[in-house]
């Protein structure tokens, strides 16, 4: 007889979870809890070059419904910071270098990117060259001009 009034468990735990995702819904909208699409961005790198010229390498990692990555490099001049290039990292990406070269042209090597989101081709008078050494799922990247 007591068996009959019991739920079975699966129900249980499914009403569980449903009131905890109602009760995270809550606290995220009331901005006590994490968004379901908070990002976090860390500076990884800054580079000065010998000609003055600062860069920025910032990764960024989102986790809404699909996890979310981007690197982007920004260059820094003065109180003013650009964005010259923004990737989609790949599972064997390292940071990428950055140099100015003789002729005052900026290089960006990274050697593989799964894609490429923004990609200016100069910065004020000066040429970007970029030398990345395999595109996973190429694309016509967005900037400047294109």
């Amino acid at each position: 007889m007591l068996g009959k009034h019991l739920k079975p468990p699966t129900v249980t735990l499914c009403l569980a979870g449903t009131l905890v995702g109602i009760a995270y819904i809550a606290l995220a909208l009331s901005g006590k809890a994490p968004g379901l699409d908070s990002c976090i961005t860390e500076t990884k790198d800054k580079i000065t070059t010998s000609s003055g010229l600062g860069f920025t390498i910032r990764e960024t990692n989102c986790s809404a419904f699909a996890k979310d990555s981007s690197v982007s490099i920004l260059i820094n001049d003065e109180d003013e910071e650009d964005l010259i290039f923004k990737y989609d990292p790949s599972w064997n990406n390292r940071r990428p270098t950055i140099s100015i070269s003789d002729r005052h042209e900026i290089k960006i090597s990274v050697n593989e990117v799964s894609s490429i989101i923004y990609q200016q081709d100069k910065w004020k008078t000066m040429p970007i060259k970029y030398d990345i050494g395999h595109i996973v799922f190429p694309t016509d990247a967005p900037g400047p001009g294109k």
